[in-house]
C-alpha cells in the first residue's frame, strides 16, 4: 500500500471499503466528517478524530440552516424547534 494514494488509516475498515469511494459523492463538509469518523483512532487520538467530525457537521448544519432561511423554509430536526436549532448555531459558532 502507498502512503500517499492508499494510506492504512484509510483502507483498514473491516468492510475494505476505501473511505474516499464514499466521501467523493458527498459535499466536503459531510465527506470530512464522514473520513474522521471512519478513520478514528487509526491515525490519531480516536477522541480529537470525533470532535473533528464534530466540528465539520457543526459547520454543515450552520450552512444548511442559513441556506433554508435564506429561502425561508423552516429547518426541522426531530425534536428541535427553529429557535433551539438558531440557539444551538450560534453556540458552536463562539
Amino acid at each position: 500500500m502507498s502512503n500517499v494514494n492508499h494510506p492504512k488509516h484509510y483502507t483498514n475498515h473491516p468492510s475494505g471499503v476505501e473511505c474516499i469511494d464514499i466521501t467523493e459523492h458527498m459535499n466536503f463538509c459531510r465527506g470530512n466528517a464522514i473520513k474522521y469518523i471512519w478513520r478514528a483512532g487509526e491515525k490519531n487520538c480516536e477522541l480529537e478524530d470525533i470532535k473533528k467530525a464534530r466540528w465539520y457537521l457543526d459547520r454543515e448544519v450552520k450552512r444548511m440552516s442559513t441556506e433554508f432561511s435564506t429561502e425561508n423554509q423552516e429547518v426541522e430536526y426531530p425534536g428541535m424547534k427553529s429557535k433551539q436549532i438558531q440557539d444551538y448555531i450560534k453556540s458552536t459558532t463562539r
